[in-house]
């Protein structure tokens, strides 16, 4: 990462106390499902953004490599914030990379809430500072603001409902159903299904290996009904797919940690 590698020294130094676990008030990743949902302020917000190539879900789990110091100074930020405010925003790139002068000029409108959950106090200064996080709510993004002052990209995001559309219970049946018979045939520690449709669509779609197009339709699905719609025919196609398949599919690639 050249020279934001090269300074992450002085912001690894500006961490200070608030690296290792955040605390009771943030929770932890395995607790995803309660994360789901999250109450934030109404209407229009500012929010930091940090731009990725790939899609955070509500639930989800993040790990991120920080390297540059605008994120470092982000990181800064947010530490001197009480735990259950340490929130950033992931949104996805359209097309593009994730740093150098051209990065994050074309964004979807549609992103998700990242909450730390954990600082790696232990991690090399000379690697970055490695981080935890984990997906709360959706939002909007309206615009950057060019004229916020932040070193970060900083949007003007709106909160987004979970309405949950026309008998989202008959298709959280059949997606808890099929989900489950897709990890028994990838002979993977079976999942926790959550009860409640809302967590179940995106903890489904988790589950899953999808490319990011495909996790960014899960995210913008207007209802719950419309996302498990959704969920359901991907995992149907999956489960056919391993019928053909000579090796089975990396169930973990949308998760590896992504530096900045």
């Amino acid at each position: 990462m050249g020279d934001g590698a090269g300074s992450v020294g002085d912001g690894a130094g500006s961490v200070g106390d608030g690296a290792g676990s955040v605390g009771d008030g943030a929770g932890s990743v395995g607790d995803g499902a309660a994360a789901v949902g999250a109450a934030y302020d109404p209407g229009v917000v500012a929010l930091p953004l940090f731009p990725l190539g790939t899609v955070l879900l509500p639930g989800g789990d993040l790990p991120l490599t920080l390297f540059e110091p605008r994120y470092l100074e982000l990181l800064r930020r947010l530490l001197d914030q009480p735990a259950a405010d340490r929130v950033f925003g992931v949104i996805a790139l359209r097309r593009g990379n994730e740093v150098g002068p051209n990065a994050a000029l074309d964004l979807h409108d549609i992103g998700c809430a990242a909450r730390i959950t954990h600082v790696e106090r232990a991690f090399p200064a000379s690697r970055g500072i490695a981080i935890e996080t984990v997906g709360t709510r959706r939002f909007r993004l309206h615009r950057l603001d060019a004229d916020a002052g932040t070193p970060f990209h900083t949007g003007e995001v709106e909160w987004l409902d979970e309405p949950e559309g026309e008998d989202p219970l008959r298709w959280a049946e059949r997606v808890r159903r099929d989900v489950t018979a897709y990890r028994s045939r990838l002979r993977v520690r079976p999942l926790t299904v959550p009860d409640e449709p809302l967590p179940l669509s995106y903890a489904a779609a988790d589950a899953i290996v999808l490319a990011a197009d495909e996790r960014q339709q899960v995210l913008a699905a207007n209802t719950v009904t419309a996302r498990l719609r959704l969920v359901a025919g991907l995992v149907r196609r999956e489960l056919t797919l391993l019928d053909h398949l000579p090796s089975l599919p990396d169930t973990t690639q949308h998760r590896t940690p992504s530096p900045n």
